[in-house]
């Protein structure tokens, strides 16, 4: 423990008379190693092993979690593996309640703005267990200082969270709930609120509704049209099609994307207004979501971008769980029916036999 902790800076803090040595990074680390030995299979293949990087501390214990990751990190629940080495550390002050070690180091490793702990398990070349703390700070000493020149005091008086989500958008040019929860362990519920609190107090707006909000600086938010509908996000359909490209090919195709885009701006609030029953729910029933990317591609053809940026869905996922099928089923067809792949490949509502 002395090995791990002599590099870290304490700050100057009294309790009484005596100075306190032991600070949210030191209490962190501590019980991530406790926790390392005392759920280690000692029957296992690998070892106990732990390093100091000047960037990170790593743990690694051999064999599995015996609970799911997501519990371990809630809260509440244990099954340790050597209960009597968990009964020694808890006797010489070096262990809590049983289950409360992980969501302290998670809760301590937040106090700091580094990025959130990394908890795996991997199988081969045998069954173990890691848990990287990284030093890595989410709130760079530049983006603060952008954000004292934004807000001044204001930004300083906020809670932890509030601050996080205000340098998301900072450093991203937005923040939705989901990415919020990524970077932080709070309460969906609590993350809900906090983001309701910033545009409330008017750091923040926001676009869209429920699932598919996204929060902006005021002046950093997308163009609306005159009935208040999000106009086509250049950017972010670019994203999406970085984030899909090995269904369609390289990103030297963007510059045409950008202007079939360009082409559909004058129909984009109407097409938007289409898409509303789908876009502004987190779950719509598949049969209202075909029946809409049908009324959607009548009389034009749509990338799988500009169908995932009016639907507010990813891609790869209406690629997957609906236009695939909805082709196979004859409703849909294929700008580029001979080459499934085209990177300009795009989908028409089939027109209907006349009688």
């Amino acid at each position: 423990m002395q090995r791990l902790t002599r590099d870290l800076k304490v700050p100057f803090k009294l309790k009484g008379t005596t100075r306190v040595d032991d600070t949210p990074v030191h209490e962190a680390i501590r019980e991530a190693l406790v926790n390392t030995i005392i759920h280690a299979d000692f029957t296992g293949r690998a070892s106990l092993y732990v390093v100091k990087r000047q960037d990170m501390f790593g743990f690694r214990n051999p064999g599995l979690m015996r609970i799911p990751l997501l519990l371990a990190v809630r809260g509440g629940n244990s099954d340790c593996r050597n209960r009597n080495l968990q009964k020694m550390f808890q006797l010489v002050g070096l262990a809590e309640q049983a289950g409360s070690g992980l969501p302290k180091v998670y809760r301590n490793w937040d106090k700091q703005h580094w990025r959130r702990p990394e908890l795996l398990e991997q199988l081969a070349p045998s069954d173990q267990t890691i848990l990287r703390l990284r030093m890595v700070s989410l709130l760079p000493p530049e983006t603060l200082a952008e954000l004292d020149v934004r807000f001044g005091n204001r930004f300083r008086e906020l809670q932890d969270t509030a601050r996080l989500a205000l340098a998301a958008v900072a450093i991203e040019g937005s923040v939705t709930h989901t990415r919020l929860r990524e970077m932080c362990s709070g309460h969906p519920t609590d993350l809900s609120k906090t983001l309701a609190e910033l545009v409330n107090d008017g750091f923040l707006v926001s676009r869209g509704a429920t699932r598919g909000t996204i929060y902006y600086f005021r002046d950093k938010a997308p163009d609306l049209s005159t009935d208040g509908l999000i106009l086509p996000n250049v950017e972010r359909l670019q994203k999406s099609r970085t984030d899909s490209q090995h269904l369609h090919g390289g990103s030297q195709h963007l510059a045409s994307d950008s202007q079939h885009l360009g082409s559909l701006v004058p129909h984009w609030p109407a097409l938007l207004e289409i898409a509303r029953v789908v876009r502004d729910k987190g779950k719509a029933p598949s049969p209202v979501v075909q029946e809409t990317i049908v009324k959607l591609c009548t009389d034009r053809y749509l990338t799988v971008r500009h169908l995932a940026e009016l639907l507010n869905r990813e891609a790869n996922s209406l690629l997957n769980h609906y236009l695939n099928q909805m082709v196979s089923d004859k409703a849909l067809e294929l700008r580029y029916p001979e080459k499934l792949n085209h990177p300009q490949q795009a989908y028409r509502a089939k027109a209907k036999d006349g009688p």
